[in-house]
């Protein structure tokens, strides 16, 4: 009878994995919309979206992904090593959107929890940004100040982030004092615990920066500068499956987003 029930769920699963296959042509659940960019770090930093935003990488270095799959991830030092984002009108996208992303931090060291920012400015805050602040999760909005809360409103999360565990963070950005993230943790991405999957993970804001403002600089994964007094700061971890849409996704396409980045392995991006 066991056996009976494992042959149907693995059924189940299948079909819903041929559903999510082919949502680019399924209008009823369609990721691909709004998609502006989405770099799977499968061995080189192309974007696949279709809007040909490849980004150039800065010396990281290819690393295994959440599957154990070799160079399908990349890995920063924490010093000196990100992927640098082109820049484009694309990539300065107007309120809402959604960013998400795979990580695994290897540092408790607090200059070295950076993710990206979509206008790397020394001293100023420019574009959306995310890093890991206090041991939590961060997203923000910079208006062109300085980096001060003046310069930037921001997210915190409640979550702890432990260092060598997989994490997949979701956040829609609305405008000021006005966002949704979700987080979901992995010991072993090859299990599935419907708990982990996509919870809300809302904290608290801070920040008197009210307004969204771009520059034409370039963008970057793995570094941005959050201090006026010392260097930027930089990633020690892995980053994997970056994407941004100039939408904001809605609840059911978020916990679809994380259920399915979590069960499908990372051979079918190929």
């Amino acid at each position: 009878m066991k056996k009976l029930w494992y042959l149907l769920f693995l059924l189940l699963l299948s079909n819903e994995k041929n559903h999510f296959q082919t949502t680019s042509i399924n209008s009823d659940f369609d990721l691909s919309t709004g998609l502006i960019v989405n770099y799977r770090m499968n061995g080189n930093t192309l974007d696949s979206s279709g809007n040909n935003l490849h980004a150039t990488n800065v010396t990281a270095t290819l690393t295994n992904d959440r599957f154990g799959h070799p160079n399908s991830a990349y890995d920063f030092n924490g010093v000196n090593q990100f992927i640098d984002m082109p820049s484009h009108t694309l990539l300065r996208p107007s309120l809402p959107i959604t960013v998400s992303y795979w990580f695994k931090r290897r540092s408790l060291i607090a200059n070295r929890n950076t993710i990206f920012i979509l206008n790397y400015t020394q001293n100023q805050y420019f574009g959306i940004f995310s890093s890991i602040t206090f041991d939590k999760m961060e997203f923000s909005i910079g208006n062109g100040g300085s980096t001060s809360p003046n310069g930037r409103n921001s997210l915190h999360g409640n979550k702890f982030i432990e260092t060598d565990k997989w994490y997949f963070v979701v956040c829609v950005i609305r405008g000021y004092n006005n966002y949704n993230m979700y987080l979901s943790e992995y010991n072993n991405p090859s299990e599935y615990h419907e708990y982990t999957c996509c919870n809300g993970d809302f904290g608290y804001y801070d920040g008197y920066g009210t307004t969204l403002q771009y520059n034409n600089n370039n963008g970057s994964i793995g570094r941005y500068d959050s201090n006026v007094y010392n260097p930027s700061s930089y990633f020690d971890g892995v980053i994997d499956e970056f994407k941004i849409w100039n939408r904001e996704l809605s609840l059911t396409e978020i916990y679809r987003l994380c259920k399915y980045e979590r069960f499908v392995n990372a051979n079918y991006y190929n």
